[in-house]
């Protein structure tokens, strides 16, 4: 009885975006801290044909945990877009541009110096711009 016929959940394939955040804690001067890395998007293989080259959005953003809350934003003071990719006007985290099936988006982003006593919280978003679909990763931090 009931044998598996293809129950297997799909929640992870139908993500139309793969993203690695990449993050890593380096020291700092003052015996302070700061998150590094090279966060990586790609499509999934979950395309429809016809749809090989997006125009996306991708969000980086690094928070500070404050007790069991996401606190306030780190200021993410260094992130080198890929080319062909630019920062939103009037944002700090929202980078526009656009992916082709095959490829990958390499975002580079270094947060300012904090105090160790502090953690956390990388957040990388990445949407279509002219449809509903996403894709995020959250995730703790140094």
């Amino acid at each position: 009885g009931g044998g598996g016929g293809g129950s297997r959940a799909p929640v992870a394939e139908e993500r139309p975006f793969s993203i690695h955040p990449g993050g890593r804690l380096e020291e700092a001067a003052d015996a302070k801290v700061r998150i590094a890395g090279t966060t990586r998007i790609s499509f999934s293989q979950n395309l429809r044909p016809g749809e090989e080259l997006q125009e996306v959005e991708v969000k980086i953003r690094y928070r500070y945990r404050e007790g069991d809350s996401i606190g306030r934003d780190a200021a993410v003071l260094l992130v080198q877009e890929p080319p062909g990719w630019h920062l939103l006007s009037g944002r700090v985290d929202t980078y526009r541009g656009h992916l082709r099936v095959g490829e990958t988006a390499e975002f580079s982003y270094e947060s300012e110096d904090y105090d160790p006593e502090w953690t956390g919280y990388l957040s990388v978003t990445a949407n279509f711009v002219a449809r509903q679909d996403s894709g995020s990763y959250s995730g703790g931090g140094p």
